[in-house]
């Protein structure tokens, strides 16, 4: 069979790329470096402006030290948390802090990494993939900040389902202690 698969991106400068594939191996290789092409770009890009991104860089320091100590100054007062486990939002700083500091202690064991970025003025969207319990787990974080480079806001979307619920569970323990 012939798979054709064509990508566009409106803020990057890449064309429309057709390929035709004679197996679907080659096919997973081309969409691969399409995307490493399109997030190079990305990061370049968020590059040229240095204050752009200042809350994200502070983001990516916390996550690379495993230290969750500096999210006092990083959040602000009135940031909100979207867990993809419990229905209504946290609001407030103190809320947000205890639920990013007890996912570091759950996700930020070695297996943790972000995949890719997509990254605009005032927000960014970050692919992650962690191994908890021999599950893998792939999720996104969205993450927006304001003129103070301090995040208002904190979305998680997580799956499967079974590594959503073992992440449940792990923060469960987290949050009560």
């Amino acid at each position: 069979p012939v798979i054709r698969s064509r990508a566009l991106h409106r803020r990057s400068r890449l064309k429309w790329d057709r390929r035709t594939c004679s197996s679907p191996v080659s096919s997973i290789g081309a969409v691969r470096a399409r995307t490493n092409r399109l997030s190079e770009y990305l990061t370049r890009s968020r590059r040229k402006d240095p204050n752009m991104a200042a809350a994200l860089d502070s983001w990516h320091d916390i996550i690379r030290n495993g230290d969750a100590s500096t999210l006092d100054t990083l959040i602000a007062d009135d940031a909100v948390f979207h867990s993809p486990v419990v229905h209504t939002p946290q609001v407030g700083k103190a809320l947000v802090v205890k639920y990013l500091t007890a996912a570091a202690n759950v996700l930020l064991d070695g297996s943790f990494k972000y995949l890719t970025e997509m990254v605009d003025e005032r927000q960014a969207m970050l692919e992650f993939q962690v191994t908890l319990d021999d599950i893998v787990i792939n999720g996104v974080d969205h993450i927006r900040w304001n003129d103070n480079n301090q995040i208002i806001e904190f979305k998680v979307w997580v799956r499967p389902l079974k590594g959503m619920q073992k992440l449940h569970q792990a923060m469960a323990k987290q949050l009560e202690t």
